[in-house]
């Protein structure tokens, strides 16, 4: 039995494909599971429903469950927002700073692919947190796969007190 895993919003699932006729998208017989064939609509099915998964107007059978395979070759955007005085690295696409850019930094993105950010406090603050779901509970370094197609991140630094 092959299975296959499927990653939507972070989530990790796996699915055992020769469960259901018409849940699984393919290109080839080897794409299938024992006893389904890759129909002509392009889906996984046993023989006797091979073909018949897609309606005449494109919709997947009632049944059908199919998720979106990320292609390499998609691109999104990453938005990053600071709060205080701090940058953000992206390791390979440039650096965030609030004060040459006083808008949030917008970068193009390969969707699928892991990317490291560096919170680096300014001298007066200190990095405190990742106020976003994508870097959230990790440190001052942040390594996030964007899987869709406008991802936000977003730190906050804040002023370290000074005793009187």
């Amino acid at each position: 039995m092959r299975a296959l895993v499927v990653v939507v919003g972070g989530l990790t699932a796996c699915y055992s494909p020769e469960l259901r006729d018409c849940t699984v998208s393919c290109a080839a017989a080897m794409d299938c599971a024992g006893g389904q064939v890759c129909g002509s609509d392009g889906f996984c099915a046993s023989p006797e429903v091979a073909g018949r998964c897609a309606g005449t107007d494109g919709s997947v059978a009632a049944d059908a469950r199919v998720l979106p395979i990320l292609d390499a070759s998609l691109t999104g955007e990453l938005r990053l927002k600071i709060t205080g005085k701090g940058t953000l690295e992206l390791v390979g696409l440039g650096t965030c700073d609030p004060e040459q850019h006083p808008d949030d930094c917008t970068y193009p993105v390969t969707l699928g692919v892991a990317l490291t950010l560096h919170a680096s406090p300014h001298s007066d603050h200190t990095f405190e947190t990742w106020t976003s779901v994508a870097c959230g509970g990790q440190g001052a370094t942040c390594v996030t796969t964007p899987i869709l197609p406008v991802t936000d991140i977003a730190a906050k630094f804040r002023k370290i007190a000074v005793d009187d």
